[in-house]
């Protein structure tokens, strides 16, 4: 068995293995892998076969990681938060990220008043690095999926029950079809 990984940046190098998915060598299975389609040329997507691979259930996550961490809530919420890449668990566990993001959401959802903070709001956004974005929309879908049961009357399925009176009154704010254009969006 003979394996090699290569990273491919760009058109030119996607464009110089065209010629081995036409014609691989015998006995050789390639493999590539992306995070997403959208960086791979559309030749070269109409020359293999797509193979998606499932993030991983917050719950199976927690199940692997529960005896490496001591605070288990803490755990449950980075775990509900890391996007189902077990790899982002002890990043965000390590410092934080998952509950100032959290506080975040939870507090611009409950700052914002008028459309024109949302151009406020987003200004602050671009200036995270890519990892405090990340943690940001992790939490804001899970902020929006509390408010959701929340305003559906499902308190049981709300993960954030220590904010649950913030939610409510975020809830009182907003209707479902702005609550599920938010959650599709995000």
């Amino acid at each position: 068995v003979f394996c090699t990984v290569v990273a491919f940046a760009g058109h030119d190098a996607f464009n110089a293995l065209l010629k081995t998915l036409e014609e691989p060598p015998a006995n050789v299975c390639i493999i590539l892998g992306s995070t997403g389609d959208y960086s791979l040329l559309s030749t070269v997507k109409s020359r293999v076969k797509r193979l998606e691979i499932p993030l991983f259930p917050s719950s199976v996550i927690y199940d692997e990681l529960e005896g490496r961490f001591a605070d288990k809530e803490k755990l449950k919420t980075v775990c509900d938060l890391c996007d189902g890449k077990p790899g982002n668990v002890e990043a965000l566990y390590a410092d934080d990220a998952a509950s100032r993001a959290l506080d975040e959401c939870i507090r611009i959802f409950i700052e914002m008043k008028k459309s024109p903070d949302i151009a406020r709001y987003s200004g602050k956004l671009v200036k995270k690095s890519r990892d405090e974005f990340l943690a940001f929309i992790s939490a804001m879908r899970l902020v929006v999926r509390d408010i959701v049961f929340i305003k559906e009357g499902v308190e049981d399925g709300v993960i954030n029950k220590e904010r649950a009176f913030d939610l409510e009154t975020i809830a009182e704010r907003y209707n479902e079809g702005a609550l599920l254009t938010i959650s599709s969006l995000l």
